[in-house]
Order: structure tokens, then C-alpha cells, then sequence
């Protein structure tokens, strides 16, 4: 189904084109990946401009009844060509490219968690109700009211953001929520209304073309729908999908419903969209999905959108263009200098970073001139190198990262099993009850119970997942690892698990595209993801230490971080120590309490972090501090907070520490991060901000020497190889601990009597006796 080639060879010929006479045509060679079979591809018209080169891997996408000849033409009026199709790229950027491509790739490297602003939240306040009226088909004032209270109760952070409360927030959404009615009382139902009319103001007259005057929402087939197209490289979130019954037409139809809060002055933009959602949607369904319809809430105006061979052909073009740049690590596209666009781009310090840094660029060269160097005259050389040198090495992480990802979609699950990045013929338990709807299980299929055991797998709790059918359909939800054992899963979902699409009775692709609940009858395969948004995540927070104050940067960090400034410490209060603390542990209370900036406790496994972490806390809470706790997985968090729970103190446990304010006190677990290109770790990826901070000031650093889990003479071996004699046994207790053996004996004489093994030389005898 995603069958890929890799071009060996490109040069260009000539083609006879009726009586126009001869035309330039661009002359591709591939080699299947499977096979390594060759064929030949012809790029003509528009498509000649396609960049591309010897190495690529390229995607010619066909129906499901056809089947690719070996000496392809695709020119304007048939065929796509995909360039690097497993690069799956959001919709949005691909019609954002439109505007400026340089923007469209900074979004895609760089995670933007903007200012919120009234008009965003309030969008994503009318999404919610919109979506939850649609999907319980209840456009009644009473329910409208009970979404709206349900949506601000569950984006108070965002109003806190915008600086409003709850009943500011739904005063404002009270103005808006007749129009939702009013929606729902003319365009939702079991047949169109005469005055469900489609708008014909802006873009072309689908509708007419269409035959049709007249529009019901007939079904909601799904809400926020995921959706990944390994076919067109493709990626989006759908805001509805529905079943559309038209009139006269008689059609009814399956199609995408894009909600816009905003106004319609984007609207090529918007179409852009649909049209792209329209090639998701078809690739999820299996069916030709040619129409979508276009939504404005806020005027109740519904626009049809139809997938125009034109249309598609200069939107997969665009793509392509997009694919090829986010392709190449080492440059961007170029910038748009145009003052007015830029400084209004969500995207502006990001670029400007980027331009003065790695491509040595400066007011003149961006075409904004003085506004360019007010921006970055505040970095110096420093700076600049050390922003060029770890954005240089992200890249080539990132590109290991997306080299493991599309294994999910290109590698048959048996084979993936095999590696440990995959369960393969899972079913779903529908008799297991989680604590929450979000926790579903599934287990093995019976017909593979002689299967590999599941804990074998490089699968493990905590880690993402992508969930999928068998017969192909990915990414039918996402979630986490919440538990597993030899051959069940529990996973705790991001999104609703969707069912894979079953045509319903007297199906028709042309006139009756109606679907039905399928449940979760199939068999899944479930894939270890490459979450590539963490170095989209990376780069951000590289970006924010850069940018100057006023544009939202971290000037203290910066000073901190990239100057290496030496942190300052001042006398604490005097601090009344627990007797349960070692030398060390109260040394290391004594040090964080002095920081003014940051302190470093450095320790040994055993040592007493967490309860020192723990103490740590507690007394900064006792001083009316607010403290932040982040750590390097979920267990080392929870474990510490565990003990602060126990001591007396309140937590508030947060899923998204994102959102947090940056105004607090910082405690960081930090271990060595996980690093899979070599080149990227030999170059300083894995050296973490802990090692980097404590190498430049040891007078950072409290030393962590006792430890409690070791006795003397298992520690002096470790102390030996691993700790250069650093570590102490915590007390004479730890250092004389032994092992006892229950039914040591007992066992021990078994094992002789059962087997060859002779007891003068046993050396299960020699390892476990403790004398």
C-alpha cells in the first residue's frame, strides 16, 4: 500500500507534444525498495520544476484496483509524485508554505508555545462546543449553556493567560452560542432544509457544480480525527468528519467539516485546508473523498470545497516544495524580507536567530534592516556559536528519530516485532474496565499465544505508542504504556481509540459513501513511537534562551547557561536539620538554601537524593516558597513526591509542565539524556546541563558520599571500578549487611542431587556464601 522507490538516476530528454512540437520532460530511474525492480518515471508541465535527487525516496500513489506501470507519465493532468513521502507534514504548514515556505519549516522545527491571545482561546472555547453539540446531536440552549461551562472549566489555565475568569469567559460565549443554535437547527438532520443553503461569495461555485443547493449534516462520524497519510506524506487533525446528504443531488457523502472562529479574510488559506483534509480523509476511508465543506462559526456561513485536480496538484507540489526544505538540515529557505509580514510572523525570532547565526546574516541581507539588528545586536560571538553548534546537532538526531518513525507504516509489524519495537495481533479487551475511559487493555490474539513475550520487547511502561490496524490503517489512536505483562497491554490514550472504517448497507462510493461503527472487532499492531516533537521541543527552549527580554527570552538563564556566569550563594537563615540526614545530605539542604541562582547536588546511586530532594522541599514551602519539581521520567518524580506528600505537604502532580510558570524555584532530577546518532554524541549531545554547569563551577556542587544500599565490601568494588573511592557505607549497619538465604541448604542440595553440577566446585555455592 506504501510501496516506495529510490531514485537512482534523473537527466533530462524531450517528449513530442502534438503539433506544439517537442517539450522538456524531466527523466527519472527508480528502483523499487522491495524488489529493487526498475522503472521509469517522466516529469512533464509543472511537474518538471519538482526538486529532486539521486538517493530520494519517492511515493507514486495509485487507486487500490491499480497497479503501477514500469514507465510512468505524470504531468497536469494525471499522476502525483510524493518526494520523501515518510516525512509526514501538517496540512496546516503545507498551506501556510503558500504565504512563506521559511515560516512553514521554522513551524515544523520549532515548537511555538505563543502568548495566548482572547481571540485563540476563545476559538478553542467555540471548537469545544461546537464539536460536543455535534457529536451528541444536541443544539438545544440548555446544552449549549452546559458545553460552554464544561469547555471553560477545562481551559481555566488559558484564561488565567488572557486575564479572564469564568463568568467573563461565558458572558462573552453567551453572544456566540444563538449562532451555534442556529446552526444546528438548519443544517443538522436527516435531510437538508430549504433554507440550509450553501454561500457562494467567495472562490469558485461548488455547489453548482455540484448540482447542489441544499446540505444536512446527516452523521458525525468523528471528532478531532487523526490523521496520518503515509501515501501523500501528509498529516492533520479534522476537525468534524460527517455524513453530508445533498439536494437536489440526491448524494450522500462523507467529507471533512472544518470549523474557523476567525473571519474569512484568509480563505485560500482555509480552502487550502480542506482540500488537503479531503486526500487524509480518503487515504483513512479508502474511498475518493472529493468534497469538504469549509465552516466560518461565526457567520454561519458553509462554503463547499471541492478536491479540483488543480487544486491537488499545486497543493502536493507545495508539499513537495515543504518536504525538500525540512529535507535539508543544513539551510532554510530563504526569507521573505518583507518588513511589514515578518514583524507580525509567530515565527519572527526564530528566524532572525537562525539568519544571523547560522547563515551569517545581518539587517541588510534580511531586507529589514534596522529592525533585524534590534532584534539580535544583544547576542555576541559566544552566543552565536553556541546556538549554531546545538541546533547543529539536534538535526542530526532528529534525522535518526524520523528514520525509526516510519518503520510504524513501511515495516510489516511481524518483522518489527522481531527488533522490539512492535506487538503485533493484538485484540481489544472490551470486558476490561479502567479507571477512566482514557485506559483501554488489549491482549494478545489467541492464534498468537506462542508469540514473543511481550516483556521481552524494548516496549516498555511509560513509553509512547501509536496504535493500528493490521489491514493497514495507522495511527487509530496514541497513548502511553500504563502497565503490562507477558502478554496484555494497558495504555492510557491521548485521543478516543478510533474503529476502522466499515462501509455501511447498500454502500455506494458515487451516490451512497455511508459508514458504520465497526467497534474494535480488528486486529491491532502496536508501535513504539519516536516522539520527534522533543527536538522540535529542544529547539525552542534553545531559541527562547537567545531572544532578547523583551521579546519573551530567558536573559537570566542566558547569562547563566551560555556565559557561564558564576552563580552567587548568600548565608541562609539558620536552618534546624533532621538527625536522619548524613554530613553530606545536610550540605546539600545548606547549598540549594544559599542559591541565588542554581546548585548542583551530585550523588551516587544510594546516596539519598530523593529523600534529600524531599527534605529540600519541604523546607522551602515551610519558607513560602513556591517550588517546581521536574525529573527525567515519571518514577524518579513520583518517588520523591511521595515523600513529600508524606512529610505534610500538598502537591499539585501536573501532566503538562509546559504550562507552568517559569516564576518558581526549580528542582531538576537530570540524568545523561539518551542519544542515538553518534556523531551528534560524540559532539556534546549527551553531556547534559548538569555536567555542563558543573564542569564550569564545582563550587556549585554538593557532594552526595553516603550511601545505604551497598555493603563495604560489594561498595569497594564498585568504588573501584565506577566511583574513584568516593563513596562511604551510610553506617556501620550498611557495611556489615549480609544476605540471608532462607532454605539455603536445603536448596543448595537439591541442585546437586538434580544435576551434574559438583559440589567441591559449585559456583552457586561460591557466589552466595557469605563467608
Amino acid at each position: 500500500r506504501y510501496g516506495r522507490y529510490m531514485v537512482a538516476n534523473i537527466h533530462m530528454g524531450q517528449y513530442r507534444n502534438g503539433d506544439i512540437g517537442f517539450m522538456s520532460e524531466k527523466v527519472i530511474q527508480l528502483l523499487d525498495d522491495i524488489h529493487t525492480l526498475p522503472a521509469l518515471v517522466r516529469l512533464r508541465d509543472d511537474w518538471i520544476q519538482t526538486h529532486v535527487q539521486v538517493g530520494d525516496i519517492v511515493h507514486i500513489p495509485v487507486g487500490t484496483d491499480k497497479k503501477l506501470s514500469n514507465d510512468m507519465i505524470i504531468d497536469n493532468n494525471h499522476g502525483y509524485f510524493i518526494i520523501h513521502p515518510d516525512r509526514l507534514i501538517s496540512s496546516t504548514a503545507v498551506a501556510s508554505s503558500l504565504i512563506c515556505l521559511r515560516k512553514s519549516v521554522l513551524q515544523q522545527k520549532v515548537k511555538t508555545l505563543g502568548d495566548y491571545t482572547e481571540a485563540l482561546v476563545h476559538g478553542n472555547l467555540i471548537h469545544l462546543i461546537f464539536q460536543s453539540a455535534l457529536k451528541s446531536n444536541n443544539f438545544s440552549l440548555e446544552n449549549l449553556r452546559e458545553q460552554a461551562e464544561r469547555a471553560v472549566h477545562s481551559s481555566l489555565d488559558e484564561l488565567i493567560a488572557i486575564k479572564q475568569d469564568e463568568a467573563m469567559a461565558l458572558d462573552i460565549l453567551e453572544k456566540t452560542i444563538p449562532f451555534i443554535k442556529s446552526f444546528g437547527d438548519t443544517y443538522v438532520g436527516s435531510k437538508p432544509r430549504k433554507d440550509a443553503t450553501i454561500s457562494s461569495d467567495l472562490g469558485p461555485n461548488v455547489g453548482q457544480r455540484l448540482g447542489c443547493k441544499n446540505i444536512a449534516l446527516t452523521k458525525v462520524l468523528d471528532v478531532e480525527e487523526h490523521l496520518w497519510s503515509p501515501t501523500y506524506g501528509l498529516k492533520g487533525m479534522v476537525d468534524v468528519s460527517v455524513e453530508m446528504a445533498m439536494e437536489p443531488n440526491g448524494k450522500l457523502i462523507t467529507a471533512p467539516l472544518e470549523l474557523k472562529t476567525g473571519k474569512s479574510s484568509q480563505f485560500i488559506q482555509h480552502r487550502a485546508q480542506t482540500v488537503l483534509y479531503t486526500l487524509l480523509m480518503s487515504d483513512r476511508y479508502d474511498i475518493n473523498i472529493s468534497t469538504g465543506a469549509l465552516l466560518y462559526c461565526r457567520t454561519n456561513n458553509i462554503y463547499m470545497v471541492e478536491q479540483a485536480r488543480n487544486d491537488v496538484r499545486n497543493l502536493v507540489m507545495a508539499r513537495n516544495r515543504l518536504a525538500s526544505a525540512m529535507q535539508n538540515r543544513h539551510a532554510l529557505p530563504a526569507m521573505l524580507k518583507n518588513p511589514h509580514t515578518c514583524q507580525h510572523c509567530a515565527m519572527d525570532s526564530a528566524c532572525l536567530l537562525f539568519h544571523k547565526s547560522v547563515e551569517n546574516g545581518d539587517g541588510a541581507s534580511s531586507g529589514l534592516s534596522d529592525w533585524f539588528d534590534g532584534k539580535t545586536n544583544h547576542l555576541n560571538e559566544t552566543a552565536l556559536i553556541m546556538f549554531r553548534h546545538w541546533q547543529q546537532l539536534i538535526d542530526l538526531e532528529e534525522d535518526d528519530i524520523d528514520y525509526i518513525r516510519r518503520d510504524i507504516w513501511r515495516m510489516p509489524a511481524e518483522l518489527r516485532e522481531l527488533s522490539g519495537r512492535c506487538w503485533n495481533n493484538m485484540v481489544y479487551d472490551s470486558s476490561f474496565s479502567g479507571e477512566t475511559e482514557s485506559i483501554v487493555s488489549f491482549r494478545r490474539d489467541a492464534e498468537s499465544k506462542e508469540k514473543l513475550n511481550m516483556l521481552t520487547s524494548m516496549i516498555n511502561v511509560g513509553d509512547p505508542v501509536v496504535i493500528s490496524s493490521t489491514q493497514g490503517h495507522i495511527n487509530l489512536g496514541m497513548g502511553f504504556v500504563l502497565r503490562l505483562n507477558h502478554d496484555s497491554v494497558q495504555i492510557n490514550l491521548t485521543s478516543p481509540l478510533r474503529s476502522t472504517p466499515k462501509r455501511g448497507p447498500n454502500f455506494d462510493e458515487h451516490l451512497r459513501q455511508v459508514f458504520v461503527n465497526n467497534g474494535h472487532s480488528n486486529t491491532y499492531r502496536i508501535d513504539k513511537d519516536e516522539m520527534s516533537s522533543g527536538m522540535a521541543l529542544m529547539r525552542r527552549n534553545i531559541v527562547s534562551l537567545f531572544t532578547q527580554e523583551e521579546d519573551g527570552g530567558d536573559v537570566k538563564r542566558r547569562r547563566l547557561i551560555v556565559d557561564r556566569v558564576k552563580p552567587s550563594f548568600v548565608s541562609p537563615a539558620s536552618i534546624e536539620m533532621p538527625p536522619s540526614l548524613n554530613p553530606g545530605q545536610q550540605g546539600a539542604v545548606e547549598k540549594v538554601l544559599s542559591a541565588q541562582d542554581y546548585a548542583i547536588i551530585l550523588g551516587m546511586p544510594g546516596t539519598g537524593k530523593t529523600t534529600t530532594t524531599a527534605h529540600i522541599i519541604k523546607t522551602l514551602v515551610e519558607r513560602g516558597k513556591s517550588v517546581l519539581l521536574t525529573a527525567y521520567t515519571h518514577t524518579a518524580l513520583d518517588n520523591v513526591l511521595i515523600k513529600v506528600r508524606n512529610s505534610g505537604v500538598d502537591v499539585l502532580r501536573l501532566g503538562n509542565p509546559e504550562k507552568v510558570s517559569t516564576r518558581m524555584i526549580y528542582i531538576c532530577y537530570q540524568l545523561p539524556p539518551l542519544v542515538r546518532n553518534d556523531v551528534a554524541r560524540d559532539s556534546g549531545l549527551q553531556k547534559s546541563l548538569f555536567a555542563l554547569l558543573a564542569e564550569a563551577h564545582p563550587e556549585a556542587i554538593a557532594y552526595l558520599e553516603y550511601q545505604y544500599r551497598m555493603n563495604k565490601d560489594i561498595m569497594t568494588i564498585s568504588n573501584n571500578l565506577i566511583y574513584d573511592n568516593k563513596l562511604k557505607c551510610g553506617n556501620e549497619s550498611v557495611a556489615q549487611k549480609e544476605l540471608y538465604l532462607p532454605h539455603y541448604q536445603q536448596a543448595l542440595y537439591k541442585i546437586h542431587t538434580v544435576s551434574s553440577c559438583e559440589k567441591e566446585s559449585c559456583w552457586i555455592e561460591q557466589a552466595l556464601d557469605p563467608r
